[in-house]
């Protein structure tokens, strides 16, 4: 699907409805580095339950003066 189709009024209709957005309730760790978001994407006014599932990743972080 192209940009163009997504972006018109038939589908996200971005003049009026620009954001998605997702807001978290709940981040519940399922594993050792694992974890499990609760919250709701909202898209065109309309919000919806879902559980994301995300994994962390380190960086070693080095410190420079």
């Amino acid at each position: 699907m192209k940009d163009g189709k997504l972006k018109r009024k038939d589908f996200f209709d971005v003049k009026q409805s620009p954001y998605i957005t997702f807001h978290s309730t709940k981040i519940a760790q399922s594993g050792p580095d694992t974890f499990e978001v609760d919250g709701a994407f909202t898209i065109r006014g309309v919000s919806k339950a879902e559980k994301l599932k995300s994994v962390l990743a380190f960086v070693e972080w080095i410190e420079r003066f």
